[in-house]
C-alpha cells in the first residue's frame, strides 16, 4: 500500500519541504527537482544521472551530507483503546569517510512521539530505527504502546545484521514454528519460512504485541529505562 508522508530536507544549500513515497519496500522522494530513491534512508541514489554540478554530496551513489526530517502517522493503544498518534524522525546523514573509504561518518536518528497532550523524545540519537523507538518505548507508561511491526510478536531481525530502516522479517505465516524460537540457530533455520521484509513503521491485521521473551531478539522494549515504569508482569 502506497503511503506518503510529509518532511523537508536539509543541507548546506538550504532547506525544503518534500514529500516522501512508500509503498511498504522503496521510499521516493523528489529533492529540488531531482528523484530518489532507495529502500532505506541511507541508501537514497539518484533515479537518474545527476546534471554535472548538482548541489548534493554523494557517498556510494547515494545521498548524504544532508539531514532529512518527516512524520508518520501511527496508532497508540492508550487506556485499552486507540488513539491517533505521530512519530516525529528527525536523520543526519554525514559526509563521505575518507579512512576507511566507503559510506559515511555519522548516522544519526532522533524521534518524538506525540499522542494526545503526551510527548516523548528520544535521549539520544540511535544508530537504526529499532533503536529509536526502544528509546521512546521505554519512557511510555505500563499499556500504553505504538501499534506497528518492530513491537509486534512475529517479526525478527536477522542475526547476521541489520540495517537502518526496513530490515524486519515476518512471520505471520509461521507463528508456531516461530513462537519456539529462543537462538540465532532456531531462527535462522526458519528464516526462509518469512512471510516477507517489513518496515518498522508498517502495520497489517495480524498484530499481536510482543511479549517477554519472544522470538529471538526477546521483548521489546528489551527493559525500561531506570526511573521509568517498568512494563507490567517483569
Amino acid at each position: 500500500m502506497l503511503v506518503t508522508w510529509d518532511g523537508w530536507y536539509r543541507d548546506g544549500g538550504g532547506q525544503e519541504a518534500i514529500s516522501i513515497e512508500n509503498d511498504g519496500s522503496t521510499l521516493r522522494m523528489v529533492i529540488r527537482g531531482v528523484e530518489f530513491s532507495g529502500g532505506d534512508f541511507d541508501d537514497l541514489v539518484p533515479s537518474t544521472e545527476l546534471p554535472e554540478g548538482a548541489p548534493f554530496t554523494l557517498s556510494g551513489g547515494a545521498l548524504c551530507g544532508c539531514e532529512l526530517g518527516w512524520v508518520v502517522p501511527v496508532p497508540v493503544v492508550h487506556r485499552g483503546g486507540i488513539v491517533d498518534g505521530w512519530l516525529e524522525f528527525h536523520l543526519a546523514l554525514g559526509a563521505p569517510r575518507e579512512f576507511p573509504p566507503g559510506g559515511i561518518d555519522a548516522e544519526d536518528l532522533t524521534a518524538t512521539l506525540r499522542y494526545g497532550e503526551a510527548s516523548h523524545a528520544t535521549t539520544r540519537p540511535a544508530g537504526d530505527f529499532e533503536g529509536a523507538l526502544e528509546d521512546i518505548h521505554q519512557q511510555l507508561p505500563p499499556g500504553v504502546y505504538v501499534k506497528c511491526c518492530v513491537t509486534c510478536a512475529w517479526s525478527d531481525y536477522s542475526p547476521a545484521g541489520t540495517g537502518l530502516f526496513g530490515y524486519l522479517a515476518c512471520f505471520r505465516d509461521n507463528k508456531d514454528a516461530y513462537r519456539r524460537v529462543t537462538t540465532k540457530r532456531e531462527l535462522f533455520a526458519i528464516w526462509e519460512t518469512q512471510t516477507e521484509a517489513v518496515q518498522e513503521t508498517y502495520l497489517c491485521g495480524e498484530f499481536e504485541r510482543r511479549g517477554e521473551g519472544a522470538g529471538y531478539r526477546g521483548s521489546f522494549p528489551c527493559r525500561p529505562r531506570p526511573g521509568t515504569h517498568p512494563i507490567p508482569g517483569w
